[in-house]
């Protein structure tokens, strides 16, 4: 059996709080792009779709574009603006 390839969605600020929690898992399908991603978060968690229209979503380090694939073990953060002086 086949189970779809795993990867964890580090949350930050505002929506760590909002959601009680440091991290999400989510099934990620071959193929599945930045902009899928964010959808799904957004279907899975109705919390979100607030932060979703604001925060960024870093891949490996780096800034991500909604046509960037996702692969197994991707280190993936969804990063909320920042704010304060």
């Amino acid at each position: 059996m086949n189970q779809e390839p795993e990867i964890v969605v580090r949350l930050f600020a505002g929506i760590r709080e909002a959601l009680s929690q440091d991290s999400l898992q989510l099934s990620c399908q071959e193929g599945m792009t930045v902009s899928q991603l964010r959808e799904k978060l957004r279907e899975q968690n109705p919390k979100l779709a607030p932060w979703l229209e604001c925060s960024m979503i870093a891949l490996n380090g780096q800034y991500a574009r909604g046509t960037d694939l996702l692969q197994p073990g991707d280190e993936v953060a969804l990063i909320p603006p920042v704010s304060g002086g």
